[in-house]
């Protein structure tokens, strides 16, 4: 288990603050953040390269603050592999440990029999993350710090290196501090998300209850989210109302309130009037080529104006007013015979709209 309270560090232009952070023994988090925002500085804080103005690191309840880095008992593994190009993979991956059990688990884990007699100057980027890797695992350490290490991988190198690093969690349930860039990588790896801004831990939470309900609008800036728009709130008094409910409990403090553009204007739940943004996540959209009758308040007529195919899903840009994206199945668009210029309807809840 990995505890941070009260970490401290002046980095330029900001002050590294993480008032309290635990990752839980077995557990794998992921730190997102734009580049500068002191993601690097934090695992050197935590795995001894720097020291922090105030604060305490603690690993399995022992107090490592001031600790050298060899006495932590945390391993970290960089973006590039870093390793001894005078030895083979056997000598690197068991360079300073002697525990033939665990060198024997951890190659199988990694699939890496089949190099171990070759020298790691002839081997592919992710064969030499793999070795890196293991290397980082033979010291047994109680915490696995990772700095973009999948980065400079090719895309199908990159899918095996996370596949293993996956098969070694399961099996070893190391506990885990990824840093990253890559959204989709920390969605499949993490058990838990944290989002890093200037220093500043600003949300943590399960992987899609982040990405699907971002706590700000820098948040979800960063995090990519689409129809994400700029308007002004007012509070509703007419009948409509009382149709703004949704099957949980409306928010404490929310109101029912409509939410204007320049070009169309929606039902949403508000805690506040004046200018805001609303953020409609696309799988709150239903599609249909003709109009809905149902609870949801918001219906838009639109007309598609791309369509974009991203894997297995199919990206529609729709212009209803407001420009929409909404994700679909190749198997839908066949269904519906959409094109560029289909017209098409929008439906969505009042109480599906993050406002901020």
């Amino acid at each position: 288990m990995l505890v941070i309270e009260e970490l401290k560090k002046t980095l330029a232009p900001f002050v590294l603050d993480i008032p309290r952070l635990e990752i839980q023994k077995g557990e794998t988090f992921v730190l997102l953040g734009p580049t500068g925002s002191g993601k690097s500085s934090l695992l050197e804080l935590l795995a001894g390269f720097s020291q922090p103005d105030e604060g305490r690191i603690l690993v399995d309840g022992c107090d490592v603050t001031e600790l050298q880095p060899d006495q932590r008992r945390i391993s970290i593994l960089f973006q590039e592999a870093h390793l001894f190009p005078h030895l083979n993979v056997r000598e690197n991956i068991g360079y300073g440990a002697n525990d033939t059990t665990l060198f024997d688990q951890v190659i199988e884990l990694l699939g890496l029999e089949h190099l171990l007699s070759h020298r790691v100057s002839v081997l592919s980027g992710g064969e030499r993350q793999l070795i890196a890797l293991g290397r980082a695992l033979m010291v047994r350490p109680h915490i696995l710090l990772l700095d973009e290490p999948f980065n400079s991988i090719d895309p199908q190198s990159r899918k095996t290196v996370i596949e293993a690093f996956r098969r070694v969690h399961r099996e070893i349930q190391i506990t885990s501090l990824m840093v990253t860039h890559n959204f989709e990588e920390g969605l499949y790896i993490s058990h838990r998300l944290g989002i890093l801004m200037e220093g500043k831990l600003v949300q943590t939470g399960a992987p899609q209850e982040v990405f699907s309900k971002p706590a700000n609008v820098q948040i979800a800036r960063f995090l990519g989210a689409e129809n994400l728009f700029a308007g002004h709130f007012e509070s509703m008094t007419d009948s409509k109302s009382s149709a703004l409910q949704s099957p949980s409990p409306q928010p404490e403090g929310y109101f029912p309130a409509l939410f204007k553009t320049d070009s169309a204007t929606l039902h949403v739940l508000a805690d506040h009037e004046g200018p805001g943004y609303a953020l409609i996540q696309p799988k709150e959209i239903t599609l249909s080529l003709e109009p809905m009758h149902s609870s949801a308040l918001n219906h838009f007529p639109g007309t598609v104006e791309d369509i974009i195919h991203k894997g297995s899903l199919i990206q529609l840009e729709i212009n209803a007013g407001l420009a929409f994206k909404v994700f679909i199945t190749s198997q839908s668009l066949q269904e519906m015979q959409l094109a560029e210029g289909s017209k098409i309807h929008l439906s969505f809840k009042a109480s599906s709209v993050k406002t901020y």
